[in-house]
């Protein structure tokens, strides 16, 4: 809709023109829907209150001074109407987790279902957050609101919102754990709806594409040796683990703050792994799942020996490159991020 048609279409609603509050819901109905929805995921509730968004509009259309768009102010409106439903339920009082639904997986699909069956475990994952944890995080990440305007719509603490993100964040990246790859393009959900300290560099916009690649290792080979391998034949200068699944016969884990690594012997389940890799050398952790289900995890060291298979998901930043320089503070080699410049 074009500025001098919102001019029009506002001035009209002010000369009490019916028609136009008509115009004004078949155009923004279906957005203030949906913009309620995310907050009240009920479809009957959120268009009953949808409809109360354009009987208040209406009512005080005497009234109103919009210095943005037209779209904009109901939508404002929209999210208010939501979150004062939920204020008058009490829902950011219950911090139960509530149940979701979680999609199976069709083998047989082709890449575009599992696109889509992939953002549904998104979406799913964020409903199941606890009703004031859910708000905090889609005020953060779908309204782009800061921390300060949160807590004022929201009628809470700036610590409060800290917190509650806090948890979003640590309950997502649980819950999933196994599209780490679509969280890496969702960007979703952990850069944007963070608000980092000013200690850390700033988010690169830009249209750099991450590429893939999958590989299986095979029975009596080294975890860390075949991957750090892979890396130097293939020239790698930066990549991430995005998934790997298997299981081993032999662990070799450094564990927090040890000096040596710890060994075990028998079957285990590859249960996780995650770290950055490169021809210039790699950091890797592991976590590892004994018979009886209880897990270990720590730094992947040299002796950890494949049993039936080890499946690997592997992104590769052909834009950047990782280096491994000494860090003064504790002597140790940390990573350092190089962007490549662009011919």
């Amino acid at each position: 809709m074009s500025d001098n048609t919102e001019i029009n279409l506002l001035s009209r609603l002010k000369a009490d023109d019916r028609m136009a509050l008509q115009h004004l819901f078949e155009d923004h109905y279906e957005m203030v829907c949906q913009s309620i929805y995310r907050f009240v995921p009920d479809a009957s509730t959120a268009e009953d209150l949808a409809q109360e968004v354009f009987l208040r509009f209406w009512e005080k259309r005497h009234k109103i001074e919009i210095n943005s768009s037209l779209g904009a102010y109901i939508r404002r409106m929209a999210i208010n109407e939501g979150l004062g439903y939920l204020r008058r339920n009490k829902r950011w009082e219950q911090e139960a987790f509530e149940p979701g639904h979680e999609p199976g997986v069709d083998d047989s699909a082709e890449e575009q279902f599992l696109h889509e069956e992939m953002q549904a475990n998104v979406t799913a994952a964020i409903n199941q957050l606890p009703p004031k944890c859910r708000t905090v995080f889609q005020l953060s990440r779908y309204e782009e609101l800061t921390y300060k305007e949160i807590a004022e719509q929201m009628d809470i603490s700036v610590k409060t919102v800290e917190n509650q993100m806090g948890k979003a964040l640590r309950v997502l990246r649980e819950k999933l754990q196994h599209y780490l790859q679509i969280a890496l393009l969702f960007g979703l959900l952990w850069c944007t709806a963070c608000q980092p300290a000013e200690a850390f560099p700033p988010l690169q916009h830009d249209t750099n594409l991450m590429e893939y690649t999958a590989f299986r290792l095979t029975p009596g080979m080294d975890l860390k040796g075949a991957l750090q391998e892979w890396a130097d034949t293939n020239d790698v200068e930066a990549a991430v683990i995005l998934s790997a699944v298997g299981s081993l016969t032999d662990y070799a884990i450094r564990f927090a703050n040890q000096s040596e690594a710890s060994i075990g012997q028998g079957h285990f389940e590859i249960t996780g792994m995650t770290g950055t890799l490169s021809k210039n050398g790699s950091h890797l952790h592991l976590t590892v799942a004994d018979e009886t289900g209880q897990c270990l995890g720590g730094h992947l060291m040299d002796g950890c020996r494949i049993y039936t298979t080890a499946e690997i998901v592997i992104g590769l930043l052909p834009d950047y490159e990782f280096l491994r320089v000494t860090d003064e503070t504790y002597g140790y080699k940390e990573l350092e991020v190089k962007k490549k410049k662009k011919n």
